[in-house]
């Protein structure tokens, strides 16, 4: 199927043809005599040949990049290194202990904040490759669900915490030329078995019943370069508000969030909301795991063909006209 762009290009090329074939077709009531093997039929057929190249050049898809993680050393940190950690998992993470402020995996730049005041505190992103899906509690943060990244290569993938104690939000920005277009999330194992069971002041999601409407809910905000929002996209990290309760879930393997209604931002900010407030706010742990974050390369704008494809005509049109002139001396008939 054509991408809107394309189309749009393709009917200004119909529209142009149609004006060339106007002309065309007023200067035939015109006697002049060719004296040049080239005249404004050629010049049409060069035209459409040209036109057509053009199109087979919108069609390319540009090239797609994948933020994986995969490019990023394993992080300096055990996950037994963990204050309290009991659990048996195994893998290493980083949290911004080395208060670099940020990570980069292929072009794309991930803020953190690292506070060790009071003891090992960060939020914004990380990156782990723990793979503890069976430990519950604070102390389990790195780990996603599903205990693996999304594919193949030392299986990085990002964890983003959204206390913003310290940063003013979670985002991160869309390298110039580039448009998002998706991305893979899960719960990390801390939030889905608090979400499951309840554990310190969040409550186990359902109610004793299993009645109780809960949902956890991750919003993704798309900016343009203004900082002003041009849409969101939500995804339900859990939702237990259906009327039969078999149809209550929370998120524990890799899902697939299209962000391409959002593909002309030039930033993404993240946050997650919950049914199950307090007073000082959600009692859910605000997490999210992140991996295979797809971009692509940014689509010429139908404008640019559109007057590439009116030149080549405007081109063709002079150059025939030019050949058909009498020589001097000649008559036209």
């Amino acid at each position: 199927m054509l991408k809107p762009w394309l189309r749009y290009a393709l009917a200004l090329a119909v529209k142009f043809l149609a004006i060339i074939k106007a002309i065309w077709q007023g200067l035939s009531h015109i006697q002049i005599q060719f004296s040049s093997p080239i005249s404004l039929e050629i010049a049409m057929r060069r035209f459409l040949m040209v036109a057509a190249l053009i199109s087979i050049a919108a069609s390319a898809e540009g090239a797609n990049i994948v933020v994986d993680f995969d490019d990023l050393p394993p992080g300096p940190h055990d996950i037994g290194d963990t204050f309290g950690y009991t659990g048996t998992g195994s893998g290493k993470y980083w949290n911004g202990s080395d208060n670099s402020g940020s990570f980069t995996s292929h072009g794309v730049t991930f803020p953190n904040a690292y506070d060790d005041t009071f003891g090992p505190y960060w939020e914004g992103f990380a990156y782990s490759n723990t793979s503890d899906t069976t430990t519950a509690g604070y102390t389990n943060q790195y780990s996603a669900s599903p205990g693996t990244g999304v594919g193949p290569g030392t299986d990085n993938y990002g964890i983003a915490f959204t206390n913003l104690f310290v940063l003013p939000s979670v985002q991160f920005t869309i390298p110039t030329g580039l448009q998002i277009k998706s991305m893979q999330v899960t719960n990390t194992t801390y939030g889905a078995l608090a979400l499951k069971n309840g554990e310190e002041g969040a409550k186990k999601f359902g109610g004793p019943s299993g009645d109780d409407p809960d949902w956890f809910k991750l919003t993704v905000t798309g900016l343009n370069l203004a900082n002003a929002p041009i849409g969101t996209v939500d995804f339900f990290l859990a939702d237990f508000t259906f009327a039969n309760n078999a149809q209550d879930y929370i998120v524990n393997t890799w899902a697939n969030l299209d962000l391409t209604s959002l593909s002309s931002a030039s930033k993404l900010v993240f946050s997650m909301t919950s049914s199950d407030v307090g007073g000082f706010g959600m009692n859910t742990p605000a997490y999210f795991a992140l991996d295979n974050i797809e971009l692509t390369e940014a689509a010429p704008e139908p404008a640019t063909w559109g007057l590439l494809a009116l030149g080549m005509a405007s081109i063709g049109t002079v150059a025939a006209v030019r050949h058909a002139r009498p020589k001097p001396g000649e008559r036209p008939v």
